[in-house]
């Protein structure tokens, strides 16, 4: 997955909520990294290309709605705090994404854990180590 486009990196100022697409479980389709619940062990520098595009880093969409396959939806957070990029999907220019240097796993897309996530973002919930 290559972030097209990117914007400068910049510091979250509070949990943002982001969507990403995991296969066989929650292993991520380009990299193959297993996820874990809670806040990643790895942290990933990410850089941003001439070009404009990252491709280090934890990659997620800003909208459920743009992950491509609906049964492979898992929830995570960009904690407070973690340095990320806006940019978009593979140059689609409809499909917003970022891509961050930690992510804070919540699990499979369920109402219950999409409530839990809001909790966290609105509240501000410190997740980091």
């Amino acid at each position: 997955m290559c972030l097209t486009n990117a914007s400068e990196i910049k510091t979250a100022e509070k949990n943002i909520l982001v969507y990403k697409e995991l296969w066989f479980g929650v292993t991520s389709p380009y990299q193959s990294y297993k996820y874990t619940k809670g806040l990643q062990e790895k942290d990933v520098k990410i850089r941003v290309s001439e070009i404009k595009k990252v491709w280090e880093g934890y990659h997620t969409y800003n909208n459920k709605v743009d992950v491509e396959h609906e049964n492979k939806v898992h929830i995570c957070i960009i904690p407070k705090n973690t340095k990320y990029v806006n940019g978009f999907y593979n140059g689609e220019l409809d499909v917003k994404n970022r891509a961050s240097e930690n992510l804070y796993y919540v699990g499979k897309w369920t109402l219950m854990n999409f409530l839990k996530a809001k909790f966290l973002c609105i509240f501000n919930v410190n997740l980091n180590k």
